[in-house]
């Protein structure tokens, strides 16, 4: 199947499993994020860069990071 549609910034794509190949064209300045893996099948939660399953676990989350607990 071809796809002749054109997509923008911030547009996200989801590919089935059927198929081979994917093919993108653009111009130069054009950048693909192209991540795979198995669906989640769980509930997922985000708030800025903090992606969890719970809004509980993103505050939690969030009071690690203030807290230092993020530092190496």
């Amino acid at each position: 199947m071809v796809d002749d549609k054109i997509y923008h910034h911030g547009d996200m794509l989801h590919f089935s499993k059927i198929g081979e190949d994917i093919v993108f064209t653009g111009n130069p300045q054009t950048k693909v994020l192209l991540m795979a893996g198995e669906p989640l099948r769980e509930s997922v939660a985000h708030y800025g860069p903090f992606v969890m399953n719970t809004e509980e676990e993103i505050q939690e989350a969030i009071r690690d990071y203030n807290a230092g607990k993020f530092e190496n």
